[in-house]
């Protein structure tokens, strides 16, 4: 299954971008500090904080900062400042490192915050001088010139990354654009258009269609969508063959306890896929099976007629619950094909990640990914029983050519699932760990920020991995989550 657990976790709670960008500023000792934070991961995040000292001097530090977690009491979460440094230093002051921190309050259960201790203070065990800091997300449109040059010297590389994003912003603006990936909510309705596709196309996909059309969405006039559709025959190891994303989506909306999640994980993966096609210039095709649609049969109709191109995108995500056998030797989940508590719990309303996986890979697309965000829990009945089962529960700134060598130019299979054997799968009203996970990890992997190596498919998995492990190790009331995955690139 899929545990629910609602709480307010910080800045991971919500999709964000690949990276976050944060404006804090606080008063103490009678100074203004200017802190801007640059959000990436849960273990990759720093700030730099900029203040005039009693003399009138200028000083500037960057703070690379970790997570830590109270053990004993499990009601407070830090954002413990480490290796600080002076990037610009005009007196002889020694830097008193702030620590920000969130606590839960013990009404309402939710965490609040955030708040400013300095280090001194801390160690100290001083809490009389906590500080409540203005604490604000910076719209790309502050990114000019002026603000940043009170953070960074103009020679930095995230200076140049940070003005040339609020200078795509401007011209996005200017153009009416709406950017390259927009969030949505679970309340929110994808509108798709129709795609402009050649007689061929057309009747290749007609099938398709005809048995795709499944959504909860009844503004739809087909499911899909596209832009121009650029020439990669350069890039593309297919050579002129056409790429078309195929995003396949089963989202168990309808079932009492996570519909809502699941919802939220599928608009958010729509969204994310529908912003990379459109800046590669691809169609993409997207089938969603939700509500009363959610059923194994559906997705075996669907899966027999579909033919994806040698060149094309498979992305499969299941989003609902999930268990194991308690005879299973295969390591990934069973997904549970039942949108209501009180249908019958059998082999008709259950199929494996896996086959899933290998019935996707036998359809030759260049490249498939397929997850899996749902537990991976022992619920004891034996493959044979069938029995009732009742509600057992467990502002991105794009790199283009990083898109393309991991959409146009990657080549093989991806496979992975939100838990490990024996583990529950979490998720909060933002959506699972698993999902937002991938998604951060994937906006992290083709951001601009990021320029140390070539985008590769091994360090999104990774990412994923270490996110999701990282956000239940933040939980309190979660349990350990490990991603598992296997990835055969060609």
């Amino acid at each position: 299954m899929r545990n629910l657990f609602v709480v307010c976790l910080l800045f991971i709670s919500g999709l964000g971008f690949s990276q976050n960008l944060y404006d804090i500023r606080w008063n103490s000792g009678g100074v203004d500090y200017y802190g801007f934070m640059v959000f990436f991961a849960e273990d990759d995040v720093y700030m730099r904080v900029g203040y005039y000292a009693e003399d009138g001097s200028y000083n500037l530090v960057h703070s690379d900062y970790a997570y830590a977690v109270d053990e004993e009491a499990g009601d407070v979460i830090t954002m413990v400042a480490t290796n600080s440094e002076y990037v610009q230093n005009e007196t002889d002051d020694e830097w008193d490192a702030d620590h920000l921190f969130w606590y839960k309050d013990e009404t309402t259960g939710e965490f609040v915050g955030p708040y400013i201790i300095s280090n001194s203070d801390l160690e100290a065990e001083n809490y009389d001088n906590i500080i409540e800091p203005e604490f604000i997300e910076v719209d790309m449109a502050q990114l000019d010139a002026e603000y940043l040059k009170f953070f960074y010297y103009t020679d930095e590389a995230d200076y140049k990354i940070l003005l040339e994003a609020g200078q795509d912003h401007e011209e996005d603006q200017a153009n009416n654009s709406t950017g390259a990936f927009t969030d949505t909510n679970s309340g929110s309705n994808n509108q798709n258009t129709e795609t402009e596709n050649t007689d061929a196309e057309n009747e290749a996909n007609a099938n398709t269609v005809s048995q795709t059309d499944i959504s909860t969405n009844t503004n739809n006039t087909n499911n899909t969508t596209t832009t121009d559709n650029q020439d990669y025959s350069s890039g593309s190891i297919y050579g002129n063959e056409p790429v078309k994303i195929h995003l396949i989506i089963l989202a168990n909306t309808a079932i009492s306890d996570i519909g809502a999640s699941t919802a939220v994980d599928m608009n958010n993966m729509v969204a994310e896929v529908s912003g990379i096609s459109e800046v590669l210039g691809v169609p993409v095709n997207k089938v969603l099976f939700t509500e009363k649609d959610f059923t194994k049969k559906n997705v075996e109709t669907f899966m027999a007629g579909f033919k994806p191109g040698l060149n094309d995108i498979v992305i499969f995500m299941y989003s609902g619950h999930g268990y194991r056998f308690s005879d299973q030797t295969e390591p990934y989940p069973q997904l549970d094909m039942r949108y209501s508590e009180y249908q019958e719990f059998s082999d008709e309303a259950t199929m494996n990640l896996k086959q899933v996986f290998n019935e996707i890979v036998k359809k030759g697309a260049r490249l498939n990914i397929v997850l899996g965000d749902c537990c991976n829990s022992d619920v004891g009945f034996s493959r044979s029983v069938g029995s009732s089962f009742m509600n057992s529960r467990s502002s991105v700134d794009p790199d283009f050519e990083k898109l393309k060598q991991l959409f146009i130019k990657s080549d093989g299979d991806i496979i992975a699932a939100g838990a490990s054997k024996g583990q529950y799968s979490w998720c909060t009203q933002s959506g699972g760990f698993f999902t937002l996970s991938f998604i951060a990890a994937l906006r992290e992997e083709i951001s601009k920020f990021k320029t140390d190596d070539v985008p590769d498919w091994g360090d999104v998995m990774t990412g994923t991995k270490t996110g999701t492990r990282k956000k239940t190790d933040l939980c309190s009331d979660c349990e350990p989550q490990d991603v598992v995955y296997d990835k055969y690139m060609k």
